[in-house]
């Protein structure tokens, strides 16, 4: 029971860790730099899909898309909490539950050969996103919706943005 706590616990911290570091400084960081939007989300995702390039190209791929769903969640709530709660249950139902149930480990398979983990992971986080999106507006009445507002030439303002 111990153990399953402290993993848990463990797991909540990496995750929460990885989103201040890609979604809260670095995307603040790249920002400085691009200011188009679309291309600002594209590197921050594909630098956070290398950082699983470890576990096999089908990693890398769910990450990177993870990446961006990531960022406009953060754009649009302008907080990491959602997204770092998210991160959380991915991870955990990954590390517990996928792999826990199939017994291998990243490291027992081929770079190329597909893991159903990753599609597993992506339905979930799928999932989580519709939920999102047609719950949100409906529980949270009253509090304004509006996404950052981006200007003409595609730029955003990310400088609200707080952990």
């Amino acid at each position: 029971l111990w153990a399953g706590l402290a993993s848990a616990v463990s797991i909540l911290i990496q995750g929460t860790t990885e989103e201040v570091l890609f979604r809260g400084y670095l995307l603040q960081l790249l920002h400085l730099r691009i200011r188009k939007t679309w291309l600002l989300f594209a590197v921050n995702s594909i630098l956070f899909g290398l950082l699983h390039m470890g576990s096999g190209f089908d990693a890398l791929m769910a990450t990177t898309i993870f990446g961006v769903f990531f960022c406009l969640i953060v754009q649009r709530e302008q907080n990491l909490g959602f997204a770092s709660g998210l991160h959380f249950i991915n991870n955990f139902y990954v590390i517990f539950l996928l792999r826990g149930f199939s017994g291998r480990g990243p490291e027992e398979n081929s770079y190329w050969e597909f893991d159903w983990v990753a599609l597993g992971s992506l339905v979930t986080m799928g999932a989580c996103a519709f939920a999102y999106l047609m719950l949100r507006d409906r529980v949270l009445k009253g509090k304004s919706t509006d996404l950052v507002s981006p200007t003409v030439s595609g730029e955003t303002d990310l400088a609200g943005i707080t952990s």
